[in-house]
């Protein structure tokens, strides 16, 4: 093996001769090294596993070829993929399907091009990684309601906190992000992301957002659902008067059955019901007044108590206030001697079973 000592191009000079008579002739001989074509290796081909079986993508080979090449000129070469090193090197058994290339192995496959100078044949060998990247993992077509009680603001609408939604939207994912949009379909076409994600319907009572999950390495991103929902309060029927009772003895005070009003509270409807003496205890749902008993009231003659009502299928509550009172019975006098007098042709008294009597004079009842 002879290293030539000139770069690129070298004349050695070959003498032939007859090993007898020593007669000799002369050739020049040129050695020239063609210059192997260097490839730039590729960066991996990575796609998102959006179609096809779980972990196989089609990719489009050609779309590598420029970041191959690099500087060479496209024209003075050929560039072609194999599945092998050893055809590559051979230039057998070359990839046909270019454009439209699914991986053989799932989730990424090594693959191999070969840089050819058509004039001299001489090549150059890089490898090009196909990786097909996961989807964020999510529930699919929705996930579950996020429902509040329509306690604010305009009838059918609320605020919504939707970060408080996103730990439970990446099912212990990290390295996610969340975006929500207005609608599936903004969410699909990418168009007028939520950005305060304090954020109130803008359908009443119930609209669905779309809800986009991404892979901030990798790009990849998943679409799902959610509803937001403003569940209606109940409507406990407020009752047209007091609860009214008459007080025997004077003082103001009284034991009411409070669950005879429960019937016309409810008027059919499946709502629990519970009496509470302040409405900080019936907005809170402390201090639930025992209706096993009578309750005896604790402000005299009048009093305000508070019935909280609840929807049982989605605990949304409301409170309305209710009005005792104790009537005091009329206070009869005990009728003490009476006498008429003497110029008095007739007196009159009031029996008491309000009879009127007649009275003669010097008479006494």
């Amino acid at each position: 093996d002879y290293p030539n000592i000139d770069i690129w191009s070298q004349t050695i000079y070959v003498r032939v001769f007859y090993t007898l008579t020593g007669c000799a002739n002369y050739v020049q001989l040129q050695l020239l090294v063609d210059p192997t074509p260097e490839a730039t290796e590729p960066t991996d081909y990575e796609l998102c596993d959006y179609t096809g079986a779980i972990g196989y993508e089609s990719f489009d080979l050609t779309t590598t070829v420029p970041q191959i090449l690099g500087n060479i000129n496209p024209s003075l070469t050929t560039v072609s993929f194999y599945a092998s090193q050893s055809n590559a090197t051979s230039g057998t058994n070359p990839i046909t399907n270019l454009t439209n290339y699914p991986n053989q192995t799932p989730w990424n496959q090594t693959l191999y091009v070969r840089v050819e100078t058509i004039a001299t044949g001489c090549y150059d060998i890089v490898e090009l990684d196909l990786i097909v990247n996961p989807l964020p993992t999510s529930l699919q077509p929705n996930y579950p309601q996020y429902s509040l009680c329509d306690y604010t603001g305009q009838i059918g609408f609320e605020t919504f906190d939707l970060a408080s939604k996103i730990a439970d939207i990446l099912l212990g994912q990290t390295g996610m992000s969340v975006t929500f949009y207005p609608s599936l379909t903004a969410a699909q076409n990418n168009t007028s992301a939520i950005t305060n994600l304090q954020y109130q319907n803008q359908i009443i009572y119930v609209q669905t957002l779309g809800v986009k999950i991404t892979n901030v390495t990798t790009g990849c991103y998943v679409i799902s659902t959610m509803d937001i929902r403003v569940e209606p309060l109940p409507e406990p029927i407020p009752p047209t008067q007091p609860y009214t009772i008459c007080d025997q003895d004077q003082d103001g005070y009284a034991g009411f059955d409070l669950t005879t009003l429960i019937p016309d509270l409810l008027q059919g409807a499946v709502y629990s019901i519970t009496f509470h003496e302040t409405l900080t205890d019936a907005q809170s749902g402390d201090n639930t007044i025992d209706t096993t008993i009578l309750y005896d009231n604790i402000d005299p003659f009048t009093q305000t108590l508070y019935v909280r009502a609840v929807d049982p299928n989605t605990g949304c509550w409301k409170v309305i206030p209710i009005i005792l009172n104790v009537n005091p019975s009329p206070n009869t006098a005990p009728l003490s001697n009476l006498c008429c007098n003497s110029w008095c042709r007739h007196c009159w008294c009031f029996h008491p079973d309000d009879k009127i009597l007649p009275m003669h004079q010097n008479s006494t009842l």
